[in-house]
Order: C-alpha cells, then structure tokens, then sequence
C-alpha cells in the first residue's frame, strides 16, 4: 500500500510539473508587443547599409500611428534616408520632427485616418545608412521620450493611447576595416593611374 502511494504521488507530481511547463510554454508564447532593429551584424569601412523597424508581437490591436527615435554612434555612421515601410493602411502621412535634425539620431513619426492596420507584425521603416568612420561595434538603441515635441519611441492603437507593455530591442552593428586584398587593389590601380599620367606627361614634353 506504501509502494502504490509513493508511485500515486511520483505520478501527480509528474504531471503538475508537465502542467506548468505547458503553461510557460504558452506565456513565452504570447510575446509582448515589440519595435526592434533588423541589421546587418558586420558591415565595412566606407559601405551603405540599410536597417529595418520591426514591430512585432501586436496581436489583433489596431495600430493608426507610430513614432521612433533612434539613436547612433556619428563619428561612425550618417544617414543618407528614411522610408516608409508600409504598416499602416494608406494613406500614412508622415508626422515631421519637431526636433531639427541632427547627427546621431534619426525619428520618425506616421500615421493614418483609414482605420488601424490589423498586421501582427511588420517593417515601420527602413533606414539608409552611410559607414563614415572607426572600426568596432556600435549601437542602435532607441529612446522612449518624449524628446523635446517628438513623442519618442511608441505604438498608437486606433482607441486612442500607446500599446501597453511595448518592449525596446536595439540592435548591434560592427564596422570592419577594408579587406586587405581591395586595399591592395585599389593602392596598386592609383599606382597604375600615376605612373600612366606621368608617362603621359614625358610624351608631351
């Protein structure tokens, strides 16, 4: 009778623990509502790249405007345009900055008048990026705010008010120097370029 009790509780005890982990198996998989950086881990010295704004994880709530402020490192980067991703149903218009511009941060700010769009997920905007300078990792991180008159980063459902709950996710981009072999190549073509002008030059003179 002991024996059959101890293998009953082994068997409730068992199953309270599949219990649970099914449950925090279905929390993990309602994700919060989400804005995150979609880049490229690795770009080089003196390339253009282009980052996306996600949004994720909204569920069925109707999103009628959106805003960002992300920030950068300029002594690395510039940023060369932004374009609208299409979340919202159009026509979006776009909301200026009423911050001037500035290096190290771009925003951006949309919304529409034709009812939310009913896209769990989507890109907000995507951004151009020109490497200026320094090697080594850089973030993209962005700031809730308000900043200034800008309202910051946020989700606006079509009821009025933010998305509660609405997680941040930066990004992480590292500048490498210039493959030694194109370094190579193009020191030898200015070479080449040189010695051609001066023979060019002597056959002249």
């Amino acid at each position: 009778m002991t024996k059959e009790l101890s293998t009953m509780r082994a068997l409730v005890k068992s199953v309270f623990l599949m219990i649970v982990g099914l449950l925090a198996l279905v929390v993990t998989a309602e994700a919060a509502p989400t804005i995150s950086v979609d880049a490229p881990g690795t770009v080089t010295l003196g390339s253009t790249f282009m980052v996306d704004i996600v949004a994720s994880g909204i569920g069925t709530v109707p999103i009628s405007v959106f805003s960002f402020h992300l920030d950068f490192e300029p002594s690395k980067f510039i940023v060369t345009d932004v374009v609208d991703g299409g979340f919202l149903v159009p026509p979006a218009l776009e909301i200026p900055s009423s911050n001037p511009p500035g290096p190290g941060f771009v925003e951006f700010a949309e919304f529409t008048l034709s009812g939310g769009t009913s896209l769990a997920s989507g890109v907000l905007a995507t951004i151009t990026f020109d490497t200026v300078g320094m090697t080594g990792p850089s973030l993209l991180s962005f700031d809730l705010g308000p900043i200034g008159g800008f309202p910051g980063t946020a989700l606006g459902a079509t009821a009025g008010g933010d998305v509660p709950g609405l997680v941040l996710e930066g990004g992480s981009i590292t500048v490498v120097p210039i493959p030694g072999a194109a370094l190579l190549f193009g020191t030898g073509l200015i070479g080449l370029i040189g010695i051609a002008r001066r023979k060019s030059m002597a056959t002249k003179s």
